[in-house]
């Protein structure tokens, strides 16, 4: 059944998944599992326990409902002369040595970037350097496509 925690789940099992996190928090939510029990007989306030639950919220909120809030307010740098199918064709992001502005194209850039940005790191860089580094144009030597028959 959708929320519970797999029963035939060795108590010593060391890697925790995502799905089996979400089972045990609302195992928790749900009563059926104390905050004792969860954490492995190690108290944890319930105040604790309540606002690592807000946290979640929202955090969930952020990452479902984040075209919902406001852009924020940068500065875009079109050059003249640009056609409208070439202002944000990307080849490939720059961001600038300051971390202020990132130059989309020959024709655009954007400046303003708040240096809080930058706060937010996705391994040992930042979620927009991650961006910027995933959205380039590129060739992929991987593609395989099936004959048809």
């Amino acid at each position: 059944m959708a929320g519970e925690i797999p029963k035939d789940v060795p108590d010593d099992v060391q890697r925790w998944t995502a799905k089996r996190r979400v089972a045990l928090v609302l195992s928790i939510l749900k009563g059926e599992t104390s905050v004792a029990e969860a954490t492995g007989g190690t108290p944890v306030p319930l105040e604790s326990f309540r606002a690592f639950v807000a946290a979640g919220e929202k955090l969930a909120k952020l990452h479902l409902d984040y075209e919902k809030l406001d852009p924020w307010p940068l500065k875009q740098a079109i050059k003249e002369g640009a056609k409208n199918a070439e202002l944000w064709r990307v080849e490939k992001m720059r961001l600038s040595k300051d971390k202020k502005s990132l130059t989309v194209n020959e024709w655009v850039t954007l400046d303003g970037i708040p240096p809080r940005c930058f706060e937010y790191r996705l391994g040992n860089r930042s979620a927009l350097e991650w961006v910027i580094d995933q959205y380039q144009k590129g060739v992929t030597t991987k593609v395989r496509i099936a004959p048809f028959l």
